[in-house]
């Protein structure tokens, strides 16, 4: 497995492929076991590897070893500051936080499958256009029933 990543650009791909990274390091003795080494924060044992800076490609072996709660600390701490997908946070001006490309993406996709009212085909139908397409779908059916009969 080389270092140039997984195909996704999305930070959940990316962190699965720097964890795979580095268990394949840690098997071909590239890279010393997590519980063989001290947690750089609190100096308890280790058992995990931090990806401090983040998940990218040329950042996969830039690891700390860590013990559980610590590493535990350190993940809440960066997901205070950047959504699910690795996006730093936006501040709203009534003070909450939003990720501006996860809106962007996600408004993008909502106008994709609903346009714009503007952009809509008028789909007012009168009660006798309802009614000859009710007699075309009724006829079909009695077609089908009688070519099935008929075999």
């Amino acid at each position: 497995m080389t270092a140039q990543g997984s195909a996704c650009p999305c930070n959940p791909c990316q962190r699965a492929f720097a964890a795979r990274y580095v268990m394949n390091a840690v098997t071909k003795k590239k890279l010393i076991r997590a519980k063989d080494l001290y947690c750089v924060d609190c100096g308890k044992q280790a058992r995990d590897y931090d990806h401090y800076l983040d998940y990218r490609p040329e950042n996969v072996l830039a690891v700390h070893p860590v013990c559980r709660p610590c590493h535990q600390k350190r993940t809440l701490a960066r997901r205070s500051s950047s959504c699910r997908l690795g996006h730093p946070y936006a501040i709203a001006k009534d003070g909450s936080r939003y990720c501006r490309q996860c809106r962007a993406v996600t408004a993008k996709r909502i106008y994709a499958r609903h346009p714009k009212p503007s952009q809509r085909k008028s789909r007012v139908v009168t009660i006798e256009e309802g009614l000859r397409r009710l007699q075309r779908k009724a006829d079909k059916v009695a077609e089908r029933a009688i070519a099935q009969a008929a075999s």
